[in-house]
């Protein structure tokens, strides 16, 4: 090929390759938006059932309105991800609707190309003709170039009729898939319809919880006050027992300050449970965030949330379970419920507001393995675990870590 000839074609390649990766990519963005609203839409039924077990118990709680919210939020996704989906469909709409029109003209080219040679063959169909037409040739070379002209001319109509016919089913395909894609459209403008009149009922039930809620302000913040006063406490034993942890292990002397050596089996212990940051299993089968790491001040409330670690959702009568390889330091009890501490080298995870355990200072457990019972609060009917990450420090206190950063995405 010339190089003339190539440069002319060069942008026709490059188009092409342009072209490809954007009907892939169309083809993965269709999937993934099914994935994602099929994972919402569970969400969604999964917060309803944990709601559901809190029906007719008749305190309100701070935990109920986050997973209101919660659960607002996932909707307002959903509705969201509906659109999309329409949107593509939009698209996939004219495209088929594109498709149609080309393939009904070159239908209409190739039938119009038939005809005429129907027409041609009518005038030229008795065997007769057919002869006289090879007979009345100059010689034997011309006889057999007309014999091989009507035969091939016999195969071309042939062929011109099966061209036809796959045209025509490839274009009721289109119309298949055309009407496929508009019924689909329909649905799901309904669906998003039906998920608008929820999420404005879901919004009135908020403000309802929050009535409710302010009508309670001075219980509430009374409520907020013993429970900040648990987690300090719990802050500080923990804080404790893991200076003493980390004051058992060997000092090594590095300049004005001390650093603690781990044992060679601590420090790879440390090691891959950093490589696993965001890899972590959750300590809860199933679950829902419903108070996440740090400060949380409700404006409409007036009342302000603290939390060391993030307060996790779940079902009744449901385990916790450890999230890594480890050692069982110590099992705390603070008024009505304990807590499960875990060493994993110089990192700490800590399982609160269990009902019992199933482990004792000492146990070595590995990933999964089942802790204890978590507790199910009599007056609220909610059943959640606080779930803690702290890091021992040689010069300072431990640091306490945001574990939503460190666990599998839900």
């Amino acid at each position: 090929m010339k190089a003339n000839t190539v440069h002319k074609l060069l942008p026709f390649f490059t188009m092409a390759i342009m072209l490809l990766p954007l009907s892939v990519m169309a083809q993965e963005t269709e999937e993934e938006l099914r994935k994602k609203k099929k994972k919402i839409e569970q969400d969604i039924r999964y917060t309803n059932k944990l709601l559901s077990e809190t029906e007719q118990n008749r305190e309100t709680t701070l935990s109920r309105l986050n997973l209101i919210r919660n659960k607002i939020n996932n909707r307002e996704q959903l509705i969201a991800t509906i659109s999309s989906e329409v949107d593509f469909l939009k698209n996939q709409i004219a495209k088929n609707k594109r498709k149609i029109k080309r393939l009904n003209l070159e239908l209409e080219e190739l039938k119009e190309e038939y005809a005429q040679l129907i027409y041609h063959a009518y005038k030229t169909k008795s065997k007769y003709h057919k002869l006289m037409f090879v007979f009345s040739a100059d010689g034997f070379n011309q006889a057999y170039r007309r014999l091989k002209y009507l035969r091939q001319y016999g195969d071309y109509r042939k062929k011109q009729a099966r061209l036809i016919q796959k045209k025509k089913e490839k274009l009721n395909q289109t119309i298949a898939e055309l009407k496929q894609d508009t019924d689909q459209k329909i649905n799901l403008l309904a669906q998003k319809e039906q998920e608008r009149q929820k999420l404005k009922s879901e919004k009135k039930g908020q403000g309802e919880t929050i009535v409710k809620l302010k009508s309670r302000e001075n219980q509430l913040r009374r409520s907020l006050s013993q429970k900040r006063q648990q987690a300090k406490e719990l802050e500080s034993q923990i804080q404790k027992i893991i200076a003493a942890q980390m004051k058992a292990t060997k000092p090594k002397e590095t300049g004005s300050s001390p650093e603690f050596r781990l044992s060679p089996e601590q420090v790879e212990l440390s090691d891959k449970f950093t490589k696993n940051r965001g890899k972590l299993p959750w300590p809860t089968k199933r679950g829902k965030i419903s108070s996440t790491f740090g400060k949380h001040r409700h404006e409409e409330l007036g009342v302000e949330e603290f939390n060391n670690g993030i307060t996790i959702r779940t079902s009744k009568s449901a385990n916790a379970y450890a999230v890594f390889n480890g050692k069982v330091t110590k099992v705390i009890s603070i008024g009505n419920k304990k807590a499960v501490l875990i060493q994993h080298g110089d990192y700490f995870t800590l399982y609160d507001n269990l009902y019992n355990t199933d482990v004792t200072p000492g146990d070595e457990v590995s990933t999964g393995d089942n802790i204890g019972t978590i507790k199910t609060d009599n007056s609220t009917g909610e059943t959640e675990v606080n779930f803690q990450i702290w890091k021992a420090t040689s010069n300072r206190k431990p640091e306490n870590l945001n574990p939503a950063g460190w666990l599998l995405s839900r």
